[in-house]
């Protein structure tokens, strides 16, 4: 089966804005980290740690998540994959005031 030029143009813009939005999340924390250094005044250590937090996150879901995506849609995996990592993104956002240790 040939898919039309105007379909794969539209699954190619449609699957590159996903994956687009979904590596927000591995950059956000560079870029707000002067504000956190600044609001919360975390040494360099627990800076890192939190950042080596989400980075322990993403290694205990990718294989799960790539063992998945091997068995069902990996569209689905992907946008609940990005969901899954999003909301807490978001909530770290709103929940998180300081250094907890």
């Amino acid at each position: 089966m040939v898919v039309p030029a105007k379909e794969r143009t539209r699954v190619l813009v449609v699957a590159g804005i996903a994956l687009f939005f979904s590596v927000l999340v591995w950059f956000n924390y560079s870029a707000v980290l002067p504000l956190v250094v600044e609001e919360w005044g975390p040494s360099g250590t627990q800076a890192g740690i939190v950042f080596g937090a989400f980075q322990a996150g993403y290694l205990v879901a990718i294989l799960p998540a790539g063992w998945l995506a091997d068995r069902w849609s990996p569209r689905w995996i992907i946008a609940v994959g990005a969901t899954g990592t999003g909301l807490p993104s978001l909530g770290f956002t709103v929940v998180a005031d300081r250094f907890l240790i």
